[in-house]
């Protein structure tokens, strides 16, 4: 199997960024219903079986890499809305989890592949109850 070079890449890394940024102002200036509306829409409704752990590290490792690199705030929210649709898009059966821990406060957002956390230790989201209620 050949693998893409780092220019091949690029653009793939590029448009993370921008999905970051983008989702970031979405939050901030529409809300978080009407920004959850839109990444509904953009995940579309391909539901599909593909669990290829290559496929997720790569879309995981492209969020975390353009969250790092984006100035403003983007953390688990962000993060977690953007691999929901990178991996939805790719028929990868992903659902976005809120939880919240009571005391002391703290709310956290995580993706989830049946019914497994992508990218989470297993330990630390069992701090967190999740919404009841809330399916994405």
């Amino acid at each position: 199997m050949r693998r893409r070079s780092r220019a091949a890449r690029r653009p793939a890394f590029i448009w993370t960024f921008v999905m970051i940024a983008a989702t970031d102002l979405a939050l901030r200036h529409l809300g978080f219903a009407r920004s959850i509306a839109i990444v509904r829409r953009l995940a579309g409704k391909r539901q599909g079986d593909v669990t290829a752990t290559a496929v997720i590290e790569a879309v995981m490792k492209r969020v975390i890499s353009a969250s790092a690199f984006y100035p403003g705030r983007a953390e688990c929210l962000e993060q977690s809305l953007v691999a929901y649709v990178l991996l939805r898009r790719r028929g990868v059966p992903v659902q976005l989890k809120l939880g919240v821990q009571p005391y002391p406060f703290h709310a956290h957002a995580w993706i989830e592949l049946n019914g497994r956390p992508i990218s989470e230790p297993d330990d630390y989201i069992a701090q967190f109850v999740p919404v009841e209620g809330f399916a994405l």
